[in-house]
């Protein structure tokens, strides 16, 4: 993925500025690839959040009943969104929030044991959650906090967007009786 043309197309079309002259340095670059890898974001979005949105903006706002949206009746759905842009805006506002250092820093703990772990939703052992301790006290630590707040009220903004466009186009494009509601 070549992250210095998505980023300038990002900006562009969300109107958030332009992006660095000469586009994102490298640097930059293979910290966000880093940390993206390390905390599986966007696989996390792609498999986790997006049939959730599809799955809760489907029976919540457009009306389909919650058995008729199985597994293969999602996948279509979600044919219709704009997946890439939603991942892009999604690895834009890593970019524009967190700098080279805070990003390698992060992934590194996330390659830990106590990282791993934590990112399994398993239990920590005494080791890793003095490992996470004494993450979480680092003023890092504190700022990928601070940024996790952020990305949890932005992110479901961008899924119900992403969610209510891929919806209109599959109720008009199967002729079905569906709108959305207020």
């Amino acid at each position: 993925m070549k992250i210095g043309f998505i980023f300038a197309l990002v900006f562009a079309l969300a109107g958030c500025g332009t992006a660095p002259p000469g586009g994102i340095s490298k640097d930059h670059e293979a910290a966000l690839n880093h940390y993206l890898r390390a905390s599986r974001t966007l696989i996390l979005v792609r498999e986790t959040y997006i049939p959730q949105a599809i799955r809760e903006g489907g029976t919540g706002r457009w009306g389909f009943d919650e058995g008729s949206l199985d597994a293969a009746r999602i996948a279509r759905i979600r044919s219709y969104g704009d997946e890439a842009a939603l991942l892009e805006y999604v690895t834009a506002l890593h970019y524009r929030n967190l700098n080279v250092h805070e990003l390698h820093y992060a992934a590194e703990f996330l390659e830990t044991s106590a990282g791993r772990n934590l990112l399994a939703g398993n239990a920590l052992s005494p080791a890793d959650k003095r490992s996470y301790d004494e993450f979480m006290s680092n003023p890092i630590g504190l700022r990928m906090e601070e940024f996790d707040g952020f990305l949890s009220r932005e992110l479901p903004k961008a899924l119900v967007d992403y969610t209510d466009k891929a919806m209109e186009i599959y109720v008009r494009e199967n002729r079905l009786p569906n709108r959305r509601k207020p």
